[in-house]
């Protein structure tokens, strides 16, 4: 399941999610379709956004669930009710996706063709600042790569 914009749902479908929820939905009514999507709750969130989702949707995690951070481009700063995650044995895991030696790892299935992430769109080095651009715009799907 994935939390995304309208318009990118379709494209995460594709790659595998089983549903996809509005981020742009009321929050009241997000909830009322998470609840209806996963009723016996999340097993485990990777979270790659961060901002208020965080605090709207931890209760959505099971007893014993995981919530990983891998980013903060919704917003850096949250708050939510430490309760939640003590009362019922959850983990608020952050992450940066990996360790030296796991990216070497990845790096080498993706040379391999094993594993192939998707592209959403790549500039030359000289094009930095449209690179920079096309990530704030937030329209894409998949990684913004640079080439130098």
């Amino acid at each position: 399941m994935a939390l995304t914009s309208a318009a990118k749902a379709a494209a995460l479908e594709e790659a595998g999610a089983s549903a996809t929820l509005p981020r742009d939905a009321d929050p009241a009514e997000l909830e009322r379709r998470l609840a209806r999507t996963a009723p016996e709750g999340l097993d485990a969130v990777a979270d790659v956004a961060g901002g208020p989702w965080l605090e709207r949707l931890l209760p959505a995690l099971r007893e014993n669930g995981r919530w990983v951070i891998a980013g903060a481009v919704a917003g850096p700063v949250v708050t939510f009710d430490l309760r939640r995650l003590y009362l019922h044995n959850l983990r608020l895991i952050g992450s940066s996706m990996h360790t030296r030696a796991h990216f070497a790892a990845l790096a080498g299935l993706a040379r391999t063709g094993h594993v192939r992430p998707r592209v959403a769109e790549s500039f030359p080095l000289g094009d930095i600042h449209a690179a920079q651009r096309a990530f704030r715009a937030g329209r894409h799907v998949g990684k913004i790569t640079v080439i130098p």
